[in-house]
């Protein structure tokens, strides 16, 4: 899969437009080439909310694997600051660790794809006095 779009600012209504123009991105057909030519994976589209800099957003994860092992492989994968807390969701909705991947995408998907939302929260305020 390619990178689709430049991420979002945090204004709600261009985050909005965003994820509809990757909903649109991600069509029924991608998802169906992707399942067929790997079955046992699920395709996971990561729709950043604020000024998150993804060197990666999209993936094709292991069913069997948790939403927490995504979280850390996702974290390690981008590189992202360990000062930053991150809020990773789907459909406005808060996942538990240690839910399937498999359960969550049988739930949740849209046009083949689970998209998760991920925000940031600054958890240790101002360290630059430091």
């Amino acid at each position: 899969m390619q990178q689709f779009l430049s991420n979002p600012t945090n204004d709600k209504d261009t985050y909005i437009q965003y994820k509809l123009e990757l909903k649109y991105k991600c069509n029924k057909n991608l998802s169906t080439k992707l399942k067929r030519q790997y079955p046992d994976r699920i395709p996971i589209v990561v729709v950043p909310y604020g000024k998150i800099n993804l060197a990666k957003t999209n993936f094709l994860i292991d069913e069997n694997c948790r939403f927490d092992q995504f979280i850390t492989n996702f974290i390690n994968f981008n590189r992202l600051n360990h000062t930053q807390g991150y809020i990773f969701y789907i459909n406005d909705k808060i996942i538990k660790p240690s839910e399937l991947m498999v359960s969550l995408y049988d739930r949740y998907k849209e046009n083949g794809f689970l998209f998760v939302t991920v925000a940031t929260e600054n958890i240790f305020g101002n360290l630059s006095g430091w």
